[in-house]
């Protein structure tokens, strides 16, 4: 039964990896990067990731969460590559592991605002391209936002946070099948 959880984990981690690929091709060849702290957190207003915020108080409101979700999953991962590594050394030590319950209930923490976070910018995305075709015939918008408001960058960028969504899951289903098989070593 092992040898199917094992199939189980390696067509997840194939499918995550072709995700992560045209993922990164979208981002490459867009040059848009919905994960870009910079633009995140230090990007002036005029930019296309922060347009609206000023404004729209639904769209500032998403903007805050979306900063809170994305560096609780950032300081989730980190912790998680740490549980993972302790985990890794206790079950070559000792061919068992303890702490299960402890890198599950991390792990899923990470993952859960890994997907908040990707949700968030979605909708914060969604709500700006209305608020762009709202005001975008009454008031002057810089030309950064324009350019990207009029080319097909919104639409690839809500492709790219979808697919990243779906990734997750992936990865997620896989790091508990890995868990439960190091757990459970008779996993039927």
């Amino acid at each position: 039964m092992v040898d199917g959880w094992l199939l189980w984990i390696v067509l997840v981690l194939l499918i995550s990896i072709c995700l992560s690929s045209y993922v990164y091709y979208l981002k490459r060849t867009l040059k848009y990067n919905p994960f870009n702290l910079k633009g995140i957190f230090k990007s002036s207003v005029n930019t296309p990731y922060r347009f609206g915020e000023r404004d729209n108080t639904q769209i500032s409101r998403l903007a805050r969460w979306e900063k809170i979700a994305l560096v609780i999953y950032i300081l989730g991962g980190l912790s998680t590559f740490v549980v993972f590594i302790m985990l890794f050394s206790e079950w070559v030590s000792y061919h068992a592991i303890e702490n299960s319950l402890l890198s599950i209930g991390i792990t899923s923490v990470t993952f859960c605002f890994g997907i908040a976070f990707y949700a968030l910018s979605q909708k914060k995305l969604t709500l700006q391209i209305t608020e762009y075709q709202l005001l975008k015939d009454k008031t002057i918008v810089s030309k950064d936002v324009k350019d990207f408001f009029e080319s097909r960058s919104p639409s690839v960028s809500l492709r790219i946070l979808s697919l990243s969504i779906f990734n997750l899951i992936c990865i997620w289903s896989a790091v508990f099948s890995i868990i439960a098989i190091l757990v459970f070593p008779y996993f039927d």
